[in-house]
C-alpha cells in the first residue's frame, strides 16, 4: 500500500533530464563507466524524470555515429529502465552490457512483479493471431490486444483495473489495449518509467525530443545564480528541461557546438541558469553528484 500511495502522488507534470556524456568518458574503466550509469539511472527515477537525454558533448566527429561514451550511457539508461521481464527478448547481447548484473535495480513502478496487478503493464509482442497480437507481459498468460503490432515490440497495455481472461482458439488470455506510455502518469499519477535518447548538438537537444521543445529550460553551473531553494520559484510549465554537464561544466558543451558563435555563455541558452550548491567544499562536483544535488535543489520548485 505505501509503494502505491507514493507513486500516486507524482507530478503529472514532464521533468526532463539532460546529462552530458563526458561523464561516462571521464571514468577509468568500462566497469566504473557502467556503475556510473547505474547510479544516474536510479537517480532519475528516484525523482520522477521522464526522459533522459544523453547529451554527445565531446568534439564532433564526420558521419552521424555518436562517442562511445554517449552509447555507453544511452545502452544503460535503457536496460535499466526496461522491466527484468522483457530483457531477453527487448536487448540483445552486447559487450556494452558486461557489467550489467552488477547494477542496483530501479524497482520502479512499471516493474511490476508477477504477484502484483495493477491496470497498466508493459509487455513486448511476441506473435500475430488472427488480426491480433499476443504479448508477454511477465505473468503466466499472455495478453491479447485487437490490433496488429510488429514482432518484438515494447508496449504499455491498459489490462484493466481487475483481471479478465477471455479464451480463444483453447487459449487462456488477458484481453488489453495498447496506450501511450505518458497517458499512465497523467490518469493515474503513478510514475512510468523514463524514455531515453541522444542528442548531438544543442539543437537537438531543444529541437528533438518528443514535445516539439520545452517552455522551462533550466541549466546548472557553479557559475550560476544563487538563490536558496526554498525561494527558488520557477514559471508555470508543461515541460522542463534540466541540462547537466559533465566534468568539465556546460561550457565543454557549447565549446563543441556549432551554436558557440552565436552564444558567448552557457547561460543565455536557458530560461535560468543555477548554482545548485554554492560554497562548494571541493573544487569539483561529479556529475552523479551533481544529478542528485540538482534534482533535491529544484524538486520543491517543480513540485516533482
Amino acid at each position: 500500500k505505501g509503494r502505491r500511495e507514493r507513486a500516486d502522488k507524482c507530478n503529472k507534470k514532464d521533468d526532463l533530464m539532460a546529462i552530458g556524456a563526458s561523464c561516462v568518458e571521464n571514468a577509468v574503466s568500462h566497469e566504473l563507466g557502467s556503475l556510473l550509469a547505474g547510479q544516474l539511472a536510479r537517480a532519475a527515477a528516484i525523482f520522477n524524470v521522464d526522459e533522459v537525454v544523453v547529451l554527445d558533448d565531446g568534439p564532433k566527429h564526420a558521419g552521424s555515429e555518436v562517442n562511445r561514451a554517449a552509447a555507453l550511457l544511452a545502452k544503460i539508461l535503457q536496460y535499466q529502465e526496461t522491466p527484468q521481464y522483457l530483457r531477453k527478448a527487448l536487448i540483445p547481447m552486447h559487450e556494452l552490457y558486461r557489467y550489467c548484473g552488477m547494477l542496483a535495480p530501479l524497482d520502479a513502478p512499471h516493474h511490476l512483479r508477477a504477484t502484483e496487478w495493477f491496470e497498466y503493464r508493459e509487455g513486448v509482442v511476441t506473435n500475430q493471431e488472427s488480426g491480433q497480437s499476443v504479448c508477454d507481459i511477465g505473468l503466466d498468460v499472455p495478453a491479447l490486444v485487437g490490433t496488429i503490432v510488429p514482432h518484438n515490440t515494447r508496449v504499455t497495455l491498459f489490462v484493466g483495473k481487475t483481471r479478465h481472461t477471455v479464451v480463444e482458439g483453447g487459449r487462456e488470455y488477458i484481453k488489453a489495449s495498447v496506450v501511450n506510455p505518458l497517458d499512465v502518469k497523467r490518469t493515474t499519477g503513478r510514475y512510468w518509467g523514463y524514455n531515453v535518447r541522444v542528442a548531438r548538438s544543442i539543437e537537438e537537444l531543444f529541437k528533438k525530443g518528443p514535445f516539439g521543445g520545452y517552455d522551462l529550460t533550466i541549466g546548472t553551473s557553479e557559475r550560476g545564480e544563487v538563490t536558496e531553494c526554498c525561494s527558488l520559484t520557477l514559471t508555470d510549465y508543461q515541460h522542463a528541461l534540466i541540462v547537466i554537464g559533465g566534468p568539465s561544466g556546460l561550457e565543454y558543451l557549447l565549446q563543441n557546438d556549432p551554436c558557440r558563435e552565436q552564444h558567448a555563455s552557457p547561460a543565455t541558452l536557458f530560461d535560468r541558469y543555477l548554482n545548485v550548491c554554492p560554497n562548494q567544499g571541493s573544487r569539483t562536483i561529479r556529475t552523479e553528484e551533481a544529478v542528485l544535488l540538482c534534482l533535491m535543489y529544484l524538486k520543491p520548485a517543480l513540485a516533482m
